[in-house]
């Protein structure tokens, strides 16, 4: 169903990305309301009716058809193009990455996992855990696509149907603000959506070239959404990615176990891989939440993290619809290359239930397909990273990047005196 639902989502994205259905829509809205005001010539109020009517049925078919042409035209205009230097292109790119100045004066450092890169900084995830990290909201509006995306958007969009079973257009949150250790007491957050992000994030190791005209000079090189004229890493405050916001937090229960799940292979990220008890991205209704339910002074940045990070544990572990008191704490950050630099944020949650009362849930199942919840016990808290890094050794490629990162930052944190899950305990 999901899927389904994703086809007619893609095709209204493509059908909006033209602004002639404006002109149709306008023509509607003129037809009825000529049916409440008085326009109409006396001598003709007996024909008025049907003009106006006639003018309405015009106008709602020529939105219909304008819809029928766009998405006819989306196979075509996904033809369009095709890949180029499709071997090596991923690999020249992520050589060229390097971090700007006040990136490494922040501390953030790439660093990698079974060959995957990501950028992160000790001191920043410092920060992060103390409770001097505390950020306000500054919503500014909607992530609009560049012109340069909006043409490649069918190819994009038509790659990614084909490579995954399930994709679905979430309406997300965009971080466009840096973390930094003197940043100011604001973060700006933006409404974005998945198919957004396969147009941006997901398109950065990718180079078009159009196959309209043999000499048409215009190539698409993904490299120009990640990176800079000198090869340094594009800054969230002025990427044209859509950098949509994601969450993982690692949950422990009060008998002792973490909860880790074993993904999907239908899953859009990390599919058939071990990944954190909750993980995924943050939703607009997270914010929508923030703000209904929290105090002015208490919309931080932190309280939306931990929404997201909750709902994606209840959602995974089937707590949904049950009473269960959790505690959650972020303690840390990175930008995911792998992923056009995507913002990922990573906590811990201590959840007040024995590990036997979890399972999975028939909604995660019936949408995602079959995962299982692996609980596995610990002595000490401190153990803990360590079980991590067992369960990485026996196959990298069976861990997802979010637990491996969660592993550095718990396994740092403890080496430096800090008592992590002690804190969280009811």
């Amino acid at each position: 169903m999901k899927r389904f639902i994703g086809e007619i989502q893609k095709r209204l994205m493509i059908f909006g990305l033209s602004n002639n259905y404006i002109y149709s829509i306008l023509g509607v809205v003129v037809g009825i309301f000529s049916m409440y005001i008085n326009i109409i010539p006396e001598n003709l109020q007996g024909n008025g009716n049907t003009i106006e009517i006639l003018v309405i049925a015009f106008s709602i078919f020529s939105i219909v058809y304008k819809f029928h042409v766009e998405t006819q035209e989306l196979d075509e205009r996904n033809n369009e193009f095709f890949e180029i230097d499709v071997c090596n292109y991923k690999a020249s790119v992520r050589d060229k990455i390097i971090l700007p100045y006040v990136y490494r004066e922040n501390g953030y450092s790439i660093q990698e996992f079974n060959n995957e890169r990501y950028v992160m900084s000790n001191e920043v995830n410092n920060l992060i855990y103390s409770d001097k990290f505390s950020l306000n909201l500054d919503y500014s509006g909607k992530f609009l696509l560049s012109k340069e995306i909006k043409l490649i958007a069918p190819f994009a969009l038509n790659k990614a149907f084909k490579a995954k079973s399930t994709i679905y257009n979430s309406q997300l949150i965009r971080l466009a603000d840096e973390i930094y250790l003197n940043k100011d007491n604001k973060i700006r957050v933006q409404k974005t959506d998945y198919f957004q992000g396969l147009c941006t994030n997901e398109m950065v190791y990718t180079k078009l070239k159009s196959v309209l005209n043999i000499y048409d000079p215009f190539v698409f090189k993904g490299e120009d959404l990640l990176l800079d004229e000198n090869g340094e890493l594009i800054q969230l405050c002025e990427s044209l990615c859509s950098n949509y916001l994601g969450g993982s937090t690692l949950a422990i229960t009060n008998d002792n176990y973490i909860i880790i799940n074993s993904q999907s292979n239908k899953s859009a990220a990390n599919g058939g891989r071990l990944a954190p008890s909750g993980s995924g991205s943050t939703d607009f209704r997270d914010l929508k939440k923030l703000i209904r339910n929290k105090k002015k002074s208490e919309q931080t940045f932190q309280e939306l993290v931990k929404i997201t990070m909750e709902r994606e544990l209840r959602e995974e572990c089937g707590l949904l619809y049950k009473n269960v008191k959790m505690k959650s704490k972020v303690i840390g950050f990175a930008r995911l290359l792998e992923r056009g630099g995507k913002p990922d944020f990573f906590g811990i949650t201590y959840i007040d239930i024995k590990h036997d009362k979890i399972k999975e849930s028939l909604k995660e199942y019936f949408e995602i397909g079959n995962y299982r919840i692996m609980p596995i016990h610990f002595n000490s808290y401190k153990e803990i990273p360590d079980i991590l890094f067992e369960l990485t050794n026996k196959d990298k490629n069976k861990i997802s990047i979010q637990i491996y990162i969660i592993a550095v930052i718990l396994k740092y944190f403890y080496d430096n005196g800090n008592d992590l899950f002690s804190d969280l305990e009811f």
